[in-house]
């Protein structure tokens, strides 16, 4: 029978922040395309009534989903890392 031994764990968290006040100068739209009339401080506040979302991470733009993922492996078996 084979078995799977899960030895260590990584993570990748991108370095790119932003907070949700950072939309507050952006404009909104409905889903028919139209500017929305609401304040984008109060859409802003509304989406993270809704969602719980305060921020958001970017990763670089010459990363892609692999590259994430090596990141990620290397430090899954890194040393200090390694499950007893």
């Amino acid at each position: 029978m084979l078995r799977s031994v899960i030895i260590g764990t990584g993570c990748y968290i991108p370095p790119g922040v932003k907070k949700n006040s950072d939309f507050v100068l952006h404009e909104f739209y409905t889903e028919d395309h139209r500017r929305m009339e609401t304040p984008q401080q109060e859409v802003v506040e509304k989406f993270k009534l809704i969602t719980g979302i305060e921020e958001r991470r970017y990763v670089p733009t010459d990363l892609n989903a692999s590259d994430i993922a090596s990141i990620s492996a290397k430090l899954a078996i890194a040393p200090g890392n390694l499950i007893q």
